[in-house]
C-alpha cells in the first residue's frame, strides 16, 4: 500500500480549490444535480457523498478547515494502523522515485518524476461546470416564464 502524504496546509489549500470548495456538497441543487450527473455519470454525486461520508463523520461541517484537517490525521493514523508496516509505504511525492521504486522493487526509471500540479486544470473544469449551472438555471426560469405566459395568455 503507497500512502501518498504531503503538507497539511497545502493538502487543504488545493482541496478547497477543487474538491471540497467551502459548501456542502451533500446539498446540491436540481441544477448542479443534472450538470454534474450529467457529466461525470449519475452515480458520481453518490460515489462524492460516500467518500465524503467515510472520510467525515456523516454529519460533518464540511466548511470547517479544523475538521477537514482532523479527517486528514486521523486517515493517515488509520492507515499505518490497518496496514503491517512492511507492505506500507509513506510517501511524499517530492522524494521522487527512489523510495517508491524501491517499495515496489523496480528499477528506477531513467526520467524525472513527474511532478505535475492538476490543480489549475481541475480548478478551470469546476468554473465551467458552475457556469453551465448557472445557465441552466436561468434557461429553466426562462423556459417556465415562456410557459407561464403562454399559458395565460391562451386563457385570457
Amino acid at each position: 500500500v503507497v500512502l501518498t502524504i504531503r503538507d497539511k496546509r497545502s493538502w487543504l489549500e488545493s482541496v478547497r480549490a477543487t474538491i471540497l470548495p467551502r459548501r456542502d456538497i451533500r446539498r446540491y441543487d436540481w441544477a448542479e444535480k443534472l450538470i454534474v450527473g450529467y457529466q461525470n455519470g449519475r452515480h458520481f454525486l453518490s460515489m462524492n457523498r460516500t467518500m465524503l461520508e467515510r472520510a467525515l463523520d456523516p454529519g460533518a461541517n464540511v466548511t470547517s478547515d479544523a475538521v477537514i484537517l482532523a479527517a486528514y490525521d486521523r486517515w493517515i493514523v488509520q492507515v499505518t494502523k490497518d496496514v503491517p508496516a512492511d507492505r506500507l509505504l509513506v510517501f511524499h511525492v517530492r522524494e521522487g522515485w527512489e523510495p517508491l521504486c524501491k517499495f515496489l522493487n523496480v528499477p528506477v526509471p531513467n526520467q524525472p518524476f513527474p511532478n505535475v500540479n492538476e490543480r489549475a486544470e481541475l480548478v478551470e473544469r469546476i468554473r465551467s461546470r458552475l457556469k453551465l449551472v448557472r445557465l441552466t438555471r436561468w434557461g429553466m426560469r426562462f423556459v417556465v416564464g415562456v410557459a407561464v405566459a403562454f399559458l395565460l395568455h391562451r386563457l385570457i
